[in-house]
């Protein structure tokens, strides 16, 4: 009985680390957001980009406490042998499953974020380089 819930739990700090990086990634983006507000239109393009992987790493915090509430659930009814071995690895397969689907989203999330930072980064060269006097350019 012990293997039953050994297991699952093990891989809860997993699961944990995930969402925390998560929370740390949307908390930063979200204070970008606020500091590029004001000057929307110059950031209008970069702003709705980050908007949308705001939405994304949101989704993914979910799916992460769903996974974590099933992995839970599914040791605390191991653990008190409610749950016969075939439940425990459903519970198992779902949670797994769940946290599959987060690292997935989690990887369309850097993807996004490197083009969304090439974008950012040429249009703050160009505006740069535009404010520069053609004296300053040769």
């Amino acid at each position: 009985m012990i293997n039953e819930w050994y297991i699952p739990i093990s891989i809860i700090p997993s699961i944990a680390l995930l969402l925390n990086s998560t929370t740390s990634l949307t908390l930063g983006i979200t204070d970008e957001l606020y500091k590029k507000q004001n000057d929307y239109k110059k950031h209008k393009h970069i702003i709705h980009a980050k908007l949308k992987q705001v939405k994304l790493l949101s989704a993914t915090s979910v799916i992460l406490y769903i996974s974590l509430c099933v992995l839970v659930a599914t040791v605390l009814l191991s653990g008190l042998g409610i749950a016969k071995a075939m439940h425990t690895d459903i519970g198992m397969l779902v949670a797994i499953s769940l946290f599959f689907l987060a690292i997935v989203l989690m990887i369309i999330f850097s993807i996004n974020a490197y083009t969304i930072r090439q974008r950012q980064f040429k249009t703050d060269l160009i505006e740069k380089m535009s404010q520069q006097s053609p004296t300053e350019t040769t």
